[in-house]
């Protein structure tokens, strides 16, 4: 995912310095964005894994080095959109998104691993478009989401949670560039979302026993989205 996005990102600086300025519309647009999510429901299960005691030290067998768990990823975003022109200063369409919301891992005093990792899948539709004063635009539309959490003791069967839920997406685009044939975007996305209820989360020790466990616990799959947008300015019909 970071070899993606440092390609994007030269793409996008690529393109924000060439050629002439002049910001040309065709009829619809796609866009391909790629971001990161500061926040989500892999916050909730860090402090959960640190009440119900896995935050034991543990080492890793590459580098001999101690570290103190529970211990979180990085998590990463992508968007694919279509929007076409509906009248001057407006675009609907329709988008689709995948947020990897962070992993979680940890182990308790008895040696139990937990690994626990949080991902979303999000359909807005449909999503509206508004230009405001000078090089913004405000996005707004209803989402119908896939919310999945998926816990792994490292030994035997996962704990495999998938719900659905509905919310809304609402967002700021900033415009730093727009060309006949491209344009680009800095954006920032909030998602609210409905709960979901999932767990338990059960950890396996060494010799695969499953033993302590989160127990079923509310999470909010809502999140921010931060990154690029590529997009593209399809050609008009003649």
């Amino acid at each position: 995912m970071k070899i993606a996005f440092s390609i994007l990102l030269g793409i996008f600086l690529f393109c924000s310095v060439q050629g002439q300025e002049a910001t040309t519309e065709g009829k619809s647009d796609l866009e391909i964005a790629i971001g990161f999510n500061p926040a989500g429901p892999a916050r909730k299960m860090y402090r959960l894994m640190e009440e119900y005691n896995f935050n034991d030290p543990g080492s890793s067998w590459f580098s001999g080095k101690t570290y103190e768990t529970p211990i979180m990823s990085p998590s990463f975003n992508s968007r694919l959109s279509y929007f076409r022109i509906v009248k001057p200063g407006i675009k609907a369409g329709v988008i689709i998104n995948y947020s990897y919301l962070k992993e979680i891992s940890g182990l308790d005093n008895d040696v139990a691993y937990l690994r626990v990792f949080f991902s979303n899948i999000t359909a807005v539709l449909p999503a509206v478009k508004f230009d405001l004063k000078k090089s913004w635009e405000f996005l707004i539309g209803p989402a119908a989401m896939i919310n999945i959490g998926i816990g792994s003791g490292g030994y035997g069967p996962d704990d495999k949670y998938i719900k659905p839920s509905f919310g809304v997406l609402t967002g700021l685009n900033l415009k730093v560039w727009d060309r006949p044939g491209t344009f680009g975007n800095l954006t920032i996305n909030y998602l609210l979302a409905a709960p979901n209820r999932m767990g338990p989360f059960t950890a396996v020790n060494i010799s695969g026993d499953r033993s302590n466990a989160i127990p079923e616990s509310s999470f909010n799959f809502g999140h921010v989205n931060a990154g690029l947008i590529l997009g593209f300015h399809l050609a008009k019909n003649k």
